[in-house]
């Protein structure tokens, strides 16, 4: 089976080697996106909402550039950083960030609340100004 690598309109380019997005058949893999906007600025430093919905336009776009919809996902990772409600005890404000944020998107996109999804920490990037 070819794979096609696809250049989503909209979204950077990225240094190579790497792919924002690839097709194999009826099968879309989506590389991991950051909140970067089309010309890699780093877009809502201090504002985890607004990289969510920056990271959330750019699936979109690589969805939409293999002549998908958002709603056609079925699997999805999200990776955060720093957990700042960890640090201070708050687990009301992590659930927040990570709960409302994502589901908010997910609903706002059409997609179903069973839809497999997944969060964790990355504490492998600890000084990137994408996560500040």
């Amino acid at each position: 089976m070819e794979a096609a690598y696809l250049e989503p309109v909209g979204i950077a380019p990225p240094p190579d080697p790497y792919t924002h997005a690839i097709r194999a058949g009826d099968t879309l893999y989506v590389a991991g996106q950051v909140a970067l906007d089309e010309q890699n600025r780093v877009v809502g430093i201090g504002d985890p909402k607004r990289q969510a919905e920056q990271v959330w336009n750019n699936l979109r776009l690589a969805v939409e550039a293999a002549g998908g919809r958002v709603t056609d996902i079925v699997k999805i990772t999200v990776f955060l950083k720093g957990r700042p409600a960890r640090r201070r005890g708050d687990r009301g404000a992590k659930a927040d960030l990570r709960g409302r944020t994502v589901s908010d998107l997910y609903a706002s996109s059409g997609c179903q609340p069973g839809d497999a999804r997944a969060s964790d920490g990355d504490r492998r990037h600890r000084d990137s100004p994408l996560n500040a």
